[in-house]
Order: structure tokens, then C-alpha cells, then sequence
């Protein structure tokens, strides 16, 4: 099962979804003998950015700590103050109305939640830090464990709040004043000094981090699935982030991270991520390359590696310049595919390589012989002639998904709700309505030929629609199969849209129809996962 679970709202939940949301997947994933649940990157990202998209990420080594849940933290239960901003008055205070809304609000939930994590830290800093405790013990090994990085990401966070200005924060190093742009220089160490409650905060919040994911990875186990969490690690950095500032000398200048031109996207892609260099990667001898596969691979039993392709070449693109003047920068493919399968082959983690678009070649057979998984997407496993692939020309070593999130779920693609983008010429609408209906005969076809439906016929409703679909992606040779809950929702738009959103239409925005309390309850959703179970057995 694969949710993006910060779209999920519960009853007490506090404008975002959060671990409490995905641990209440997980138990109704296992009820419907589930083996995985997936979930976006859990990346440090701007929450108070125009756009949060947890594909550009502040670090990827550390984690966004908006996604805590607030009252799984031990600290609650003694923290009075905390207790009082959690009341259903302050919440509404707060938060005001914000089920009812289809949008969501980072940056209204990130300020109420800051403030009860304010209130937890100064008790935690009472009761454990530098405290012989249990809770204290295990702060101090997270610390010791990460050392100067998380001191340099705590670091960060805290001068990001403070030199914002309007009461916004400034998560983006370069329009930090120039003293603070270095991170060994003696300003940035004056500005720990003084800041040093913000910087225990945020050193806090990533320790508490690790202690509910992992929890979510115990619940997955004991409720009986193999792999548990399907975790994601997106291909590159935001350039004014953590990361690039702590290392600069890692990172390539004056381009960006993209795609060329293809079928998917006639343009092609300009992601505005700072890529490694892969000679500064080599000359440090890959520790950040190996850090962040440790990292990903921790408290998750499945991994996607987004666009793997980067790790035998990258699209890069010159500052300034259309995504279609980039070219290719080759990369250290055996250096960096070793340390990676190091790293799985440590946590006991599976690979996912997430292997969509312009595909070098040789690519998917040295992913074989690593015995790193392939990404099959239903809606582009197709021959020349349109007619969808039979579930036995599945490759046996894939993951096989309806779609991806940024393509429109089943319900959205019948419909054709996101054609209305189609506007690269005057023609270009009509000539997309006609495309896709015949791309949906074609998968009528797939379906009668699987003996799903009677030749020339077509579902009762587009519910059956979405569960014949489910059943056909659950017949393939694939060894795992994704099952998306955007899917049997019957969500309609795509969580992204690739090189389209903007503050007026923002992706990575939209909540979920259903509340999380609902989602056990909805009829359509119960029988499709029973339908695939049954399916794969």
C-alpha cells in the first residue's frame, strides 16, 4: 500500500498529516495482509516555502519534523504547558477550519505545532538531556552517532528562522548575510552560541524523529508484514539548503539537476536541484553519498531510489538555460551502486530503482545482477501499437504501480481531469481527449483479454473500473505490486504536476477526500486490497 500520508487528516490531527497517520496505514494495511506501506520523502524541506515539495529537500540526510506525531512524544504526558496548547480551543485557534479546506497549510500548521515542540523540548531538556535516563542515554547516542552533521543542520535551522524577514524565516543560505554563509566561520559559531535553545530544539526534534519512525517500523513487523515501511530518497538537494551549505565543495555550480525532452514531457525538465559532482564525490571518498544511503535505508525494510538513473549518468542544466540546451555528466556507477547495496545489504533493505523515462542502456541489466528491483508503471507498459503489455511480460525483479504521483490517479485518468494542461497548441486538447480515449479502450481490451470483463464490454462504474484494474496489475509476474490509496479513493488529481506548480497552483497540496479515521470503513477500498491479496496468493 503506498500513501502519502501527509495528505491524510485525522479528527486531532494538526493541519498535516503525520506518523500517527501512517501508523494507522500500516494497521490497516496489515488487516488487508499488506507486505508494505510506501510514503513520499520524509526529507527536511521549507515548510514555509511557496511550493513544499518533499523532492526538494533542505537535507536528505535529516528529516522534516512536521511529520511528528505531537502526542506519540513521551514528553507530553509531563508537560503541562504543552497539554494546554493541544486543547480543542487552542486548536481551533490555531488551525481554524482546516479539514474543510482541499488545500493544505504548511506553514499555519508548522508555526502551531513549533510551539508545542518548544513546550516538549524545554521539558525533555528538564528531564533527560545530559541526564542518566533511559531517554537521555539514547539522545546522547543520536547525537554522538551523526556529530558534526546534525550539529551543522541544527545550526542551519536556527539561523533560518532568525534572519527571515516579515516573520518569515529564510531557509536558503545565500540570502543569509554574508558573514553566515560559511559555516565555519567564527559568526556562524557566535550565532550556535547565542541561538543555542533553537539549535537544541531542532537537534531535539530530529532525535524524535528517528524514535517514531522507528515505531512505525516495529508496528509494521509485529502486525506481520516482510518489509514494512517503503521509504524514498529523492535524487538531489535544494541549493540553498543544509546540506549544499554544510558541504559546498560537493556540489556543482551554475546547474541544475533535470530531464531532456521525451514523451513524458515534450520541454523536458528543469528540477532546479544542485547536483553532486561526482569528482568531488570520489576525491572525499563517497562519506556523503554513503551517509545518506545509511540513512535511508534506516527503520525501512523497501526503498525507492528516485530517477536511478543518476547514478550512472545526470541531465544537467546551465543556469538559466531551457531544460532542452542540457547534457549528460557520467557518474562513478560501480562506485556508487556498491556502496548503496553496502548499505542495503547491512539494514536488510530492498532496493527499488525507480527507472522511468530515458533509460541508459545497460542500466537494467547491471540493476539485475545487483538484484536491485525495477519500477513497472501500468500506465506506460505499453507496445507501439497502444495495446497494454499482459501481466506475464512483467519483469519478475519490479515493483509494479498503477502510476506514479505525478500522473493522475485511475479515477482522475478515466475521467481526464488533467488534459485541461494540454495547451502546447491549439490543437493540443482535442488531440489529447482523442489519445486518451483510445488509450482507455486499450486498456478495456487488456482487461477482457485477462478475462477480467466480456469482450467489447465495459464496467458498471468507474469503482469496478478501479478494482478490475487492480486485479489485472495484481496477475503480474512482478514479485511486489503497489497499491496506491490516491487509487481506491477515487482521488481525481495528481499530487504533482511536473514544471507547472507555482504559489497560485501549488502541488503536493491537496488532502485527502477521506479523513484516516475513514478509511477502514470505506467499502470500495476494503475490497480491492482483499481483491489484489487474494490475487497474489
Amino acid at each position: 500500500v503506498i500513501s502519502h500520508f501527509y495528505a491524510l487528516h485525522r479528527a486531532r490531527g494538526l493541519g498535516v498529516g503525520d506518523l500517527g497517520d501512517l501508523a494507522a496505514v500500516i494497521e490497516l494495511s496489515a488487516r488487508a495482509r499488506a507486505q508494505f506501506v510506501g510514503s513520499h520523502p520524509l526529507h527536511a524541506v521549507d515548510n514555509t516555502a511557496d511550493i513544499v515539495s518533499p523532492y526538494y529537500p533542505l537535507s536528505r540526510v535529516f528529516r522534516n519534523p512536521i511529520y511528528l506525531d505531537v502526542e506519540a512524544v513521551p514528553e507530553l504526558l509531563s508537560s503541562p504547558e504543552a497539554q494546554a496548547l493541544l486543547t480543542t480551543a487552542a486548536r481551533a485557534g490555531a488551525l481554524g477550519r482546516w479539514q474543510e479546506q482541499p488545500r493544505l497549510n504548511y506553514a499555519r500548521a508548522w508555526v502551531y505545532k513549533r510551539a508545542v515542540f518548544v513546550a516538549l523540548h524545554q521539558r525533555f531538556a528538564a528531564q533527560h538531556a545530559g541526564r542518566d535516563t533511559g531517554r537521555g542515554r539514547e539522545f546522547a547516542a543520536f547525537v554522538a552517532r551523526h556529530g558534526q552533521a546534525l550539529v551543522d543542520f541544527a545550526t542551519f535551522s536556527a539561523i533560518g528562522e532568525q534572519v527571515g524577514q516579515g516573520g518569515r524565516p529564510c531557509f536558503d543560505f545565500r540570502h543569509f548575510p554574508a558573514a553566515l554563509r560559511d559555516p565555519r566561520a567564527g559568526a556562524v559559531q557566535e550565532a550556535r552560541e547565542r541561538l543555542h535553545e533553537s539549535v537544541a530544539l531542532h537537534t531535539y526534534l530530529q532525535f524524535e524523529l528517528d524514535r517514531q519512525l522507528a515505531s512505525c517500523q516495529s508496528l509494521a513487523r509485529k502486525s506481520g508484514m516482510a518489509l514494512g515501511l517503503y521509504g524514498d530518497l529523492a535524487v538531489g538537494n535544494s541549493p540553498g539548503g543544509s546540506d549544499v551549505w554544510a558541504m559546498p565543495a560537493l556540489f556543482a555550480k551554475g546547474v541544475s539537476l533535470g530531464a531532456p525532452p521525451d514523451a513524458f514531457t515534450a520541454e523536458g525538465q528543469g528540477w532546479g536541484l544542485a547536483p553532486l559532482s561526482p569528482m568531488a564525490l570520489h576525491a572525499d571518498g563517497y562519506r556523503y553519498f554513503a551517509t545518506l544511503c545509511r540513512e535511508a535505508t534506516r527503520h525501512v525494510g523497501m526503498l525507492r531510489v528516485d530517477h536511478v538513473m543518476g547514478l550512472m549518468r545526470q541531465y544537467w542544466v546551465p543556469e538559466g538555460a531551457s531544460a532542452k540546451d542540457g547534457a549528460y555528466v557520467r557518474f562513478a556507477f560501480e562506485d556508487l551502486a556498491g556502496i548503496l547495496a553496502l548499505e542495503s545489504r547491512r539494514a536488510r533493505t530492498l532496493i527499488v530503482g525507480e527507472d522511468l523515462g530515458l533509460v541508459p542502456e545497460g542500466l537494467r541489466q547491471r540493476m539485475a545482477d545487483l538484484g536491485m528491483l525495477r519500477s513497472h508503471v501500468l500506465y506506460f507498459e505499453r507496445d507501439d501499437d497502444g495495446s497494454f503489455r499482459s501481466p506475464e511480460r512483467y519483469a519478475r525483479a519490479a515493483l509494479a504501480t498503477v502510476n506514479t504521483h505525478d500522473l493522475p490517479p485511475l479515477a482522475g485518468f478515466w475521467k481526464g481531469v488533467d488534459l485541461a494542461r494540454a495547451t502546447d497548441s491549439p490543437t493540443a486538447p482535442a488531440r489529447a481527449q482523442a489519445e486518451r480515449a483510445a488509450t482507455k479502450q486499450a486498456l478495456l481490451a487488456a482487461l477482457a483479454r485477462e478475462g477480467l470483463l466480456p469482450a467489447g464490454g465495459e464496467p458498471a462504474s468507474l469503482a469496478e473500473l478501479v478494482e478490475l484494474v487492480h486485479r489485472y496489475l495484481a496477475t503480474t509476474h512482478s514479485a511486489l505490486v503497489g497499491v496506491c490509496i490516491d487509487d481506491l479513493c477515487m482521488e481525481e488529481a495528481a499530487l504533482n504536476i511536473p514544471g507547472t506548480a507555482s504559489a497560485a497552483d501549488p502541488s503536493w497540496t491537496r488532502r485527502a477526500r477521506l479523513a484516516t479515521e475513514g478509511l477502514a470503513d470505506d467499502a470500495t477500498l476494503s475490497r480491492i486490497l482483499a481483491a489484489c491479496a487474494q490475487a497474489r496468493r
